[in-house]
């Protein structure tokens, strides 16, 4: 494995990613799929959090494009 594949995994940087992703689905699937409100706070901080809101916003945004 190189250094920086390396580093990588030693970061924990893809758990933090793979969380941000999940989360992302369970709101689509809140939002679109079922068509509740959501209200997001996460104790990570502002930085997740916006994270987590455009990605939700780019999926449900792709779903809509492809259906």
């Amino acid at each position: 494995m190189n250094i920086f594949a390396r580093l990588i995994e030693e970061s924990s940087w893809l758990t933090t990613i793979r969380s941000i992703m999940q989360l992302s689905g369970a709101i689509v699937d809140l939002l679109d799929a079922q068509g509740s409100s959501v209200c997001l706070s996460l104790e990570d901080g502002w930085d997740i959090t916006a994270q987590v809101i455009i990605l939700s916003c780019y999926y449900i945004v792709l779903i809509k494009c492809i259906v």
